[in-house]
This record gives C-alpha cells, structure tokens and sequence, in this order.
C-alpha cells in the first residue's frame, strides 16, 4: 500500500496551514496521519510530553 502526499495536503490551496496545537483540526489530522501509518504495518507511540 502506497500513501499519497496529496491525501494529506492540499498543494493546490495558496492558503497557509495553520494547525494550533491540541485543537480539532490538529487532531483530526494527526488521526488520520497515525491511522496511514498504522495500515502500513507501523506502529504508532505517543509520549507523555507536558
């Protein structure tokens, strides 16, 4: 299974990408970035930064 850089940018938008921290949008991306890791075979751990 390949992933596609386009599945997770919009290289066509001029817009910047803002993603604050810990908000919705940041996490949704981050979501779905770990779920196309985690169907290639990775696997996915997340610290305990503070």
């Amino acid at each position: 299974m390949l992933i596609n850089i386009d599945d997770f940018f919009d290289f066509n938008s001029h817009e910047p990408i803002n993603r604050i921290s810990y908000k919705e949008e940041d996490v949704k991306y981050k979501l779905k970035y770990m779920k196309a890791m985690q169907d290639l075979g990775m696997t996915i751990y997340i610290d305990d930064a503070r």
